[in-house]
């Protein structure tokens, strides 16, 4: 199982059902949630104009009552799948007993697959984040 797993990721046909935030899984691809959108390309655009991720974290958290953090907005900021294209295998689970799941650092190959889903937001604006 794990080879087939592998090979749809190495030729580009591997579907990953969990959506990142923004988007939603239906009828086997991610669609864009709008509402959701919105709030990632606000984070964005704030991010550009110099508001920290600590302060956007909080800022939305107060605006809309969900729990957001440093991490959340941090992950957002650094996801490929903002700009429509999407790196598997950053996680792998170990294949002894007891298995665990961890950060894939070289252990294996990484597969970076473009166009996976509609973008979000475009190249050139995920492009200055150096994280």
């Amino acid at each position: 199982m794990r080879w087939g797993i592998q090979k749809r990721m190495q030729n580009g046909t591997y579907i990953n059902r969990s959506s990142a935030y923004g988007y939603r899984y239906e009828d086997r691809k991610h669609l864009v949630d709008e509402p959701a959108a919105d709030t990632v390309r606000r984070i964005f655009s704030d991010y550009l104009n110099g508001m920290g991720v600590q302060t956007i974290a909080e800022t939305l958290s107060e605006e809309t009552g969900e729990l957001w953090n440093y991490t959340k907005v941090r992950y957002i900021l650094g996801n490929e799948r903002y700009i429509g294209d999407s790196m598997f295998q950053k996680k792998y689970t170990t294949e002894m007993l007891p298995f665990k799941k961890k950060r894939n650092k070289g252990e294996l190959p990484r597969y970076y697959v473009e166009g996976t889903q509609e973008s979000i937001i475009d190249k050139d604006t995920f492009n200055i984040f150096a994280f």
